[in-house]
C-alpha cells in the first residue's frame, strides 16, 4: 500500500458542500481511498 485517507472536510473547507453539515448531513458515509501499487 502506498498511501490511504479518509475524506473528511471540516465546515471551512469548500468540499464539506458535498457531504453536508449536521444535524442534516448528505451522508454519514465517508469516502476512504487507497493507492495500491499492483506487481505483477
Amino acid at each position: 500500500m502506498l498511501d490511504s485517507g479518509v475524506f473528511w472536510p471540516t465546515q471551512a473547507d469548500p468540499l464539506s458542500r458535498l457531504t453536508g453539515t449536521y444535524p442534516f448531513p448528505s451522508s454519514d458515509h465517508r469516502l476512504v481511498w487507497v493507492d495500491l501499487q499492483v506487481r505483477g
